[in-house]
């Protein structure tokens, strides 16, 4: 059985547009568990920001760039027609529309019109 010697991340490094820079997943982690040890410290950069960001607010960039990580690998994620320009733009109107009491709604994205069939103006 072959052993194994060294750990697989040696060598790897994490790059962070703000600083322009890479930095080793041992010192990136490091800083890391270091900002929420002390939230109220503040860091010369953040992690994604290149001026003095508290400990707090480089957990924060953390937990995004997770999150990120996580979503984006998701089977589907950002394809399809939902993803699209005119689909967003037309689910805001809706949304706006939808959500003003009184307002008389003289168009929906077809996907929406039986969901909304009684406020759709008949005019």
């Amino acid at each position: 059985m072959q052993q194994h010697t060294g750990h697989r991340l040696a060598g790897a490094s994490i790059y962070l547009p703000a600083l322009e820079r890479a930095v080793s997943v041992r010192a990136y982690v490091a800083a890391v568990k270091r900002a929420k040890a002390e939230p109220s410290t503040t860091f010369r950069a953040g992690l994604e920001t290149w001026w003095p960001t508290a400990g707090i607010e480089v957990r924060s960039q953390f937990n995004r760039a997770l999150h990120a990580r996580i979503n984006s690998r998701i089977p589907g994620y950002e394809v399809g027609r939902k993803w699209q320009p005119q689909w967003q733009a037309d689910a805001m109107r809706t949304a706006h529309d939808v959500n003003t009491p009184r307002l008389a709604i003289r168009w929906l994205p077809a996907d929406l019109r039986a969901r909304f069939a009684h406020r759709l103006s008949q005019d």
